[in-house]
């Protein structure tokens, strides 16, 4: 957690608070928290300020299900209103913001033992928690709790994310520690899914050359015809995918591994800016999260824009991360903290963003 967020009070969160019927559990000048359950049985908080409005599934890997910023819904479409009592990747797969990992992230190879994109997208998390503060920025709201992971005579590892958000404000503001509770290393993969939609005629930007060193374009095997054609115009110019249409079809989805620069403060940027100058925005340290996947799904039913992945590795499972040097390590008894800046920016904002990114790639 940030030294600016220090809480002054916390509710431990109980499955049996929930119910069929959302209440109010806590209201303060800034902001109202409720919690209520789904029909499919999975709890849910809503944290309401006076310009956000977000859904976290609590126990069901802290999910970020909902994100919407002035009343504009900015989760990707999906067939998915509400999480599924599933736990299968697949077959729950509509929220804004999934933990992915930790023994392999992406679609598992045939010799891979993990599952679609590891434990923690549905894993069962044991604690959480409430959180209220405030700091020198104000009065801030939000959510962490626990999750471990253990495997007889290899693997305990405990997984904890801190998610807050400041009332007049938009962003989310994410922590994660993974926290090793053996003697002997723990070599793992993480990868933060965010999920947009598409905007229309939106252009991205992101602290990334655009060249053979740092963007390496990753087809779906089972693309269509038409999404084919579209991929092989990004292969000849890496910039081409740069600008999104609704219009252009991708079925089933692209990926690429992209390696960023980061600023001086060790920060990568990526934006998906509107023509209204709005912007999708995902910043995040890159001190061990060395790259980004851009993964892009419009087929018609599925629309998404997740244009920054931040991740340990690709995407292609952890034997061939190992195989690619990509796994990381957690010495025994130690963990690792990763923090992120989630956004929808202003026009000012981001053009001041765009300038950021600008003076990063002309100092490369």
């Amino acid at each position: 957690m940030r030294p600016d967020y220090v809480p002054t009070s916390a509710v431990h969160l109980h499955p049996s608070m929930f119910s069929d019927a959302e209440r109010v559990i806590v209201s303060t000048n800034d902001a109202v928290v409720s919690t209520f359950r789904y029909d499919s049985g999975v709890e849910a908080v809503r944290i309401t300020t006076d310009r956000v409005e977000v859904v976290v599934l609590p126990f069901r890997g802290q999910q970020v299900w909902r994100y919407t910023v002035d009343g504009e819904p900015l989760t990707m479409v999906t067939h998915f209103e509400e999480p599924a009592a599933s736990t299968t990747f697949g077959e729950t797969y509509g929220g804004f913001l999934l933990h992915c990992g930790l023994t392999g992230i992406g679609h598992p190879s045939a010799e891979d033992t993990h599952a679609h994109h590891g434990e923690l997208p549905n894993g069962r998390f044991d604690e959480a928690e409430l959180l209220l503060g405030d700091g020198p920025e104000g009065s801030w709201v939000g959510i962490t709790g626990s999750f471990r992971h253990r495997v007889s005579h290899g693997i305990d590892v405990v997984f904890e994310p801190f998610l807050a958000l400041r009332p007049g404000g938009t962003a989310l503001d994410l922590d994660v520690r993974i926290s090793n509770q053996r003697t002997n290393p723990f070599r793992y993969s993480y990868l933060c899914h965010v999920n947009w939609p598409i905007f229309d005629g939106a252009r991205l930007a992101q602290t990334v050359p655009m060249d053979a060193d740092h963007f390496e374009l990753a087809p779906d095997p089972g693309q269509d015809t038409e999404t084919a054609e579209y991929t092989a115009r990004i292969e000849t110019d890496l910039g081409a995918g740069d600008t999104l249409h609704e219009s252009q079809p991708v079925v089933p989805e692209y990926c690429a591994v992209l390696t960023p620069v980061s600023d001086d403060d060790g920060w990568a940027h990526f934006l998906q800016v509107r023509p209204d100058g709005r912007a999708a925005s995902v910043s995040y340290e890159t001190e061990h999260l060395p790259h980004a996947i851009r993964w892009i799904s419009n087929t018609g039913d599925e629309q998404a824009a997740g244009f920054c992945l931040p991740s340990t590795a690709h995407h292609r499972g952890f034997l061939a991360a190992e195989r690619d040097g990509m796994v990381r390590e957690i010495p025994g008894m130690g963990s690792v903290e990763m923090s992120f800046e989630i956004d929808f920016l202003s026009d000012a904002d981001s053009a001041r963003r765009l300038e950021l990114i600008e003076q990063v790639l002309a100092l490369d």
